[in-house]
């Protein structure tokens, strides 16, 4: 009987595939990549904490793998390794991730998905298939009442205040005035999302404290504000 699988990292991209496969019927596993410290190369920002990951998947009720990785290993190798133990054990053929447009998260996705032989979907790309698609598929975004919050930004790109903030019509007009270059739904690696509250979970996760750090990116690409995501409660 054919599975499908989707690539969860708790992202507002990530919930909204969710949502779309829920509505076509066939999300039967989450695949969350994880680190033991909370930072993986699926994204070049710095992540959120496990414990806030683990906490928000078992709000959505869904059966889940985790694939752990070590990012100062060989990520591909481990990812891939760890990715076609799940797909056999769980019968997977088909897998779906929160890539939009951007070029690398395209290789990527179509080399693991050959070498898996399942086959791949992209709901987000489907809405944003280029940067000039960004400001539609953040109100997409917005209309599905997935609220995520800014969990990590790019320094020299994005302010330090802009941790924390909610994707909401507001930050999307101030990207759109202060910052006209940058795609404000962040696929290019301008910040990193998270999502505190949908319709498909059962609690809301509310982070205790604001507190930034600074803190490099993976492979030497650029620092990061990064919020403390460990402290947090659910109501």
């Amino acid at each position: 009987m054919a599975r499908t699988a989707i690539m969860f990292s708790g992202g507002k991209d990530s919930m909204y595939a969710l949502a779309r496969t829920k509505e076509e019927g066939g999300a039967d596993l989450l695949i969350s990549v994880i680190s033991p410290r909370g930072d993986t190369q699926l994204h070049l920002a710095p992540e959120v904490a496990p414990e806030a990951r683990r906490a928000q998947i078992d709000l959505l009720d869904m059966p889940y793998r985790e694939v752990v990785v070590d990012p100062e290993g060989n990520y591909l190798h481990q990812l891939f390794n760890g990715l076609r133990s799940v797909v056999s054990e769980e019968g997977i053929t088909k897998l779906v991730t929160g890539d939009l447009w951007h070029p690398y998260t395209e290789g990527l996705g179509d080399m693991l998905a050959a070498a898996l032989n399942v086959s791949l979907w992209r709901p987000g790309r489907d809405i944003c298939p280029s940067q000039n698609e960004g400001v539609k598929y953040m109100n997409e975004i917005i209309d599905r009442r997935i609220e995520a919050i800014i969990v990590a930004v790019k320094k020299d790109v994005l302010p330090e205040n802009y941790v924390g903030r909610e994707l909401n019509w507001e930050f999307v007009r101030e990207m759109a005035k202060n910052h006209p270059n940058q795609d404000c739904a962040g696929e290019g690696g301008q910040y990193q999302s998270f999502v505190v509250d949908c319709p498909l979970m059962r609690k809301r996760i509310n982070f205790n404290r604001l507190r930034v750090e600074e803190v490099p990116a993976r492979n030497g690409r650029g620092t990061f504000y990064r919020m403390d995501t460990s402290s947090f409660s659910l109501e």
